[in-house]
């Protein structure tokens, strides 16, 4: 399942750190624009999220790097992003399992 292997492979970039571009998750969102058609709103809606999530945490990233405007809600913020994708690879597999099995 192509769409399956790359929300697994973006949500494994997103929690090493090393891939947080914007471009990195502008690919993402056009690698699985087609999930809506394939398999409907549950899985395109989950993919819209991982999107926005990779966004602010991008956004983040980028604010933070500048001492000036790093303030501890936004280092807070970024830690409890990146948990959120870490918590991604058992939900990723459970909303596109059913989906696999027939």
């Amino acid at each position: 399942m192509p769409t399956y292997r790359a929300a697994i492979a973006f949500i494994r970039s997103m929690t090493n750190g090393g891939r947080r571009d914007l471009q990195h998750v502008l690919r993402f969102a056009a690698e699985t624009d087609e999930a809506l058609f394939l398999f409907g709103d549950g899985i395109a809606d989950y993919l819209a999220s991982l999107y926005k999530h990779a966004v602010r945490l991008h956004v983040v990233t980028e604010i933070i790097h500048e001492p000036a405007r790093r303030t501890p809600e936004l280092v807070n913020e970024e830690m409890h992003l990146m948990l959120c994708f870490t918590e991604q690879f058992e939900e990723a597999r459970k909303k596109f399992a059913p989906r696999s099995a027939g």
